[in-house]
C-alpha cells in the first residue's frame, strides 16, 4: 500500500490544502487545523465554527505556501466561492485573503476555547482578519490561531487505558486535579436521546464549546494539558482513509457518482488495500519518510460519521441529490462502533510517537499494516455519541 495523498487543514472546518509531504508533529501535520474561526454571539460569547453545523465553511478553498527560509513565515491564501443558485444576498464574485502561515502574536489577545470539553487557549487574530470573514459568512466571526497552545486527548488509547474526564467547562474530574473555572459558552450535547435515532451523528456537533477573552497577562490561568496532542482538530492528531472502502462506498450510489474524500476530513489517503473496510482492524501502521528511518503511527479509534458528509460543496448547503446521499449509504451495515451506535464508521483516528516528530512523509510513501486488531475499537471520547 501507499499514501496516495495528503491533505491538511490549515483553518478549520475550512476545505483543505493538498500537499505532497506532511511534517510530523506531536500535534499532528505541522500546518493543520492551527487556525479556527469563532461566530461571535449576540451576548458577545463565541461558538466554535465546526463544518455540520457552518456548512457554508465549505465555501472557502485553501492553499498553503510554506515558508523559504527562517525569516519567512509562510502564507495561507483563503479563497471564498459564491455558492452556485441563489445568492440570498451574499458577494456574487470570488474573494482572496491572504495570512501568515505562521504569525508573529505579539500584543494579541488571547482567548480561552474548549472544543469537546478539552480546553487550550488561542489568539483573536485581530478586525482585519474578521471583517473579511464576516463579511463572507454574512454574521460576525473572529479568526483564532492556536500558537504555542494544545488541547488534551481525552478517549482512551488502548484497551487497558482509563478515559480522561473533563465537566462541560473543561474542568478536570479527576480527584485533586485542577479544577480551573473557564469562561465560556457550551452547548449542551444531544447525542445521547434515543428520539433523534440516526440524527445522532449530527447532534453531537452540537457540542460546539465556546470561547472567551483573556487579556494577556491577565491571572486567569487554564489547565495546561498534560499531553497536548491536539490542535483544532476534533479528536486525534491524524485521520486516515481507504481509497478501496471510497470506492466501494461510491459504488452504492447511483450513476457514475465519486464521493469526494475531503467531505471526510482525512489527513492521509490510503490506496492499495485489497479489500474494502479492513482499516477497521489496523491496529498501527508504519509509513516510509524521506529519511532512513519510517514513522509509525497508532490507530486507536474509528470515526464515526454524521450529515456533515452530505453536504454540496458547490452550494455550501445539505446536497439535493446525491450528495446528500453519502451518510445513508453507510447506514445499513457501517454502524459497526458500538460507541456511537447511531453512526456508520469511515477512517481510523491515529497518533505518531513524539520521536516521529520532524519526520516527513510523502505522497506515494509506502505503507504497511504492523498490527492488527481482533475486534474493532469502541469510542469513548466523554460528551460524544452520549458517552
Amino acid at each position: 500500500m501507499r499514501i496516495s495523498q495528503i491533505y491538511q487543514y490549515p483553518i478549520k472546518a475550512l476545505r483543505p490544502s493538498s500537499t505532497s509531504t506532511g511534517i510530523i508533529t506531536a500535534q499532528g501535520f505541522k500546518y493543520d487545523r492551527r487556525y479556527m474561526l469563532l461566530h461571535v454571539q449576540p451576548d458577545g460569547s463565541f461558538k466554535n465554527v465546526h463544518v455540520a453545523h457552518y456548512p457554508e465553511a465549505t465555501l472557502f478553498t485553501t492553499s498553503i505556501t510554506e515558508p523559504a527560509g527562517q525569516d519567512d513565515r509562510g502564507t495561507i491564501t483563503i479563497t471564498y466561492n459564491p455558492p452556485q443558485g441563489d445568492l440570498k444576498g451574499k458577494p456574487d464574485a470570488p474573494s482572496s485573503l491572504t495570512i501568515p502561515l505562521i504569525p508573529d502574536m505579539e500584543g494579541l489577545k488571547q482567548l480561552e476555547i474548549i472544543m469537546h470539553r478539552s480546553p487550550t487557549r488561542a489568539y483573536d487574530m485581530g478586525p482585519e482578519h474578521a471583517a473579511w470573514f464576516s463579511k463572507h459568512f454574512g454574521f460576525e466571526v473572529v479568526l483564532a490561531y492556536l500558537g504555542p497552545y494544545g488541547r488534551e486527548v481525552l478517549m482512551s488509547r488502548g484497551p487497558d487505558a482509563p478515559v480522561k474526564k473533563r465537566d462541560e467547562q473543561g474542568n478536570s474530574a479527576t480527584p485533586g486535579a485542577s479544577t480551573t473555572s473557564w469562561l465560556a459558552s457550551i452547548a449542551g450535547s444531544l447525542s445521547s436521546i434515543p428520539l433523534f435515532g440516526a440524527l445522532g451523528g449530527y447532534l453531537w456537533s452540537a457540542w460546539l464549546g465556546g470561547a472567551s477573552r483573556v487579556e494577556p497577562g491577565s491571572n486567569a490561568q487554564h489547565p495546561d494539558a498534560v499531553d497536548p496532542e491536539l490542535t483544532f482538530a476534533d479528536c486525534a492528531s491524524y485521520l486516515i482513509v481507504s481509497a478501496t472502502s471510497l470506492d466501494e462506498l461510491s459504488s452504492r450510489i447511483p450513476g457514475d457518482f465519486q464521493v469526494d474524500v475531503t467531505k471526510f476530513r482525512p489527513n492521509i489517503i490510503i490506496e492499495g488495500c485489497a479489500l474494502p473496510w479492513d482499516e477497521d482492524f489496523w491496529g498501527e501502521m508504519t509509513m516510509e519518510t524521506e529519511s532512513s528511518s519510517p514513522a509509525s503511527m497508532t490507530l486507536v479509534h474509528n470515526c464515526a460519521r454524521c450529515p456533515s458528509i452530505n453536504i454540496d460543496y458547490a452550494t455550501g448547503a445539505p446536497g439535493k441529490g446525491n450528495d446528500g446521499l453519502v451518510l445513508k449509504a453507510m447506514q445499513k451495515d457501517r454502524r459497526v462502533d458500538k460507541g456511537a451506535k447511531w453512526n456508520p464508521v469511515f477512517g481510523r483516528y491515529g497518533f505518531t510517537p513524539k520521536g516521529d516528530a520532524g519526520k516527513v512523509v510523502k505522497v506515494g510513501g509506502d505503507v504497511q499494516v504492523t498490527r492488527r486488531i481482533e475486534e474493532r475499537t469502541r469510542f469513548d471520547w466523554p460528551g460524544i455519541y452520549g458517552n
